[in-house]
């Protein structure tokens, strides 16, 4: 990654309006849901807005406003996996400040060993015998952080994999943000060798819990003190307050007939109403976090202040990571060709990436997932991306110097013809940038 200067990016004259008109276009369509949309450069927000009902279901609610909360899921992963070279960002974010201050390193399986001694008991499951019983065999590669952070390490969503229903049935498990979750509802057996394949999986809620056991704060403390300070961020938390499920947007569900109804006494997931019934034992650094999708584009222009690139042209706002660690994000972890494939699979359910994704295009980070050649029309090799369960969906470009958000709350996952909008939302982008 160069350390050369460049000039940020901005948008052409009458861009801003020209956007907002994509925005009112895609609201009303049928049967398409509200929308968040923004874009930024390293210095400053270029453009944002918003728009449809706070309730789909009901034409006389408000609109959404900036202000509006959105359950993050997915997106909160990225938080997570950040470490502060002095303050650094969320779970992903959290993690490489951590490596950043040199408390624990990305490659060290003792540093995991040390800090989440729970997984040294873990094996691999093979398979069930005649009797089944299962088949566990010890790994060869002990777990590191960087398996952790970019889904190698052996773990798998329990959704996601067949071979560990039977497990699931003989060991029952709370729900995923359930009351009563602990840590050690994610001690499953590993399914495939440490290092050796791709699954996406718990293993951010892993790091999450050494983020909390290193630093002596949970997930909460730590992120209002090292992420949300350098990047102005006020709405994220992991507890639905009043004040929270009042700016919330209503969860929308696409039906099987194709529309879309929406449900104001439901949460994404199932998970506690009441923020006193959220468990401090176990935050959830792989997909609790609610927030506004403004702040979300805060976080991520704070993570491109990290490129030394565009460091004079931060405007006065901090970076997040260290060069190095914000360097991390941008290296593929998978390598594998088994791995790939799997990746790859994965990636083109939704069907946004363009040219379709294929285990030659892809790669995981620590961060994120890598698109390895040029979307057409827009985002450039080596960007990252993720999203959230109800698609809020982001990408980090640091070659053209740009962040993006699109967003809304939507469920079911994929595929679903939303993720037209989002193509064409990308499209519209790199068309004004200058």
């Amino acid at each position: 990654m160069s350390h050369s200067g460049a000039r940020i990016p901005t948008l052409k004259p009458g861009a801003a309006e020209r956007l907002s008109e994509f925005l009112a276009k895609s609201v009303a369509l049928p049967n398409a849901p509200p929308l968040f949309l923004g874009v930024s450069n390293a210095r400053e927000t270029l453009w944002k807005d918003q728009a449809g009902n706070v309730n789909y279901s009901d034409p006389k609610s408000p609109q959404v406003t900036e202000d509006t909360v959105t359950e993050l899921f997915s997106q909160t992963k990225l938080v997570t996996c950040n470490h502060p070279p002095a303050q650094l960002t969320e779970c992903q974010v959290a993690a490489l400040q951590l490596v950043d201050q040199g408390l624990v390193s990305l490659d060290s399986p003792e540093d995991v060993e040390t800090h989440l001694p729970e997984l040294s008991a873990l094996g691999v499951l093979l398979a069930y015998d005649v009797n089944g019983a299962p088949l566990v065999v010890p790994p060869v590669q002990n777990i590191t952080l960087r398996m952790l952070l970019s889904h190698t390490a052996g773990f798998v969503y329990e959704r996601a994999m067949t071979l560990l229903t039977k497990w699931y049935e003989d060991n029952p498990r709370q729900p995923l943000l359930g009351s009563e979750t602990t840590i050690s509802n994610f001690a499953t057996p590993l399914i495939y060798e440490p290092g050796t394949q791709w699954r996406y999986s718990t293993s951010i809620d892993w790091a999450g819990k050494l983020v909390e056991r290193i630093s002596g704060m949970d997930l909460e403390e730590y992120f209002k003190k090292h992420i949300y300070p350098t990047c102005s961020i006020t709405s994220f938390t992991f507890f639905p307050t009043d004040e929270v499920k009042s700016r919330k947007m209503v969860m929308c569900f696409r039906q099987e007939d194709g529309t879309i109804r929406a449900d104001p006494n439901t949460f994404g997931l199932d998970r506690p109403t009441d923020p006193t019934k959220v468990s401090r034992d176990f935050l959830s650094g792989g997909g609790g976090l609610f927030g506004t999708q403004k702040d979300y584009l805060a976080l991520l222009r704070g993570l491109l202040r990290s490129d030394p690139r565009y460091e004079a042209e931060r405007g006065g706002g901090k970076a997040l990571l260290s060069s190095e660690s914000y360097a991390e994000l941008f290296k593929g972890c998978v390598k594998t060709k088994k791995g790939l494939a799997i990746l790859g699979e994965f990636v083109e359910r939704p069907h946004y990436f363009d040219p379709p994704a294929n285990p030659g295009n892809v790669e995981h980070s620590v961060g994120f997932l890598l698109n390895l050649e040029d979307f057409k029309g827009g985002r450039k090799a080596g960007s990252g991306t993720w999203s959230g369960a109800a698609k809020t969906q982001y990408w980090i470009d640091p070659t053209s110097g740009i962040v993006a958000i699109c967003g809304t709350q939507l469920l079911p996952a994929n595929p679903d013809p939303w993720f037209e909008t989002y193509k064409a939302f990308e499209k519209a982008v790199y068309a004004e940038l200058e």
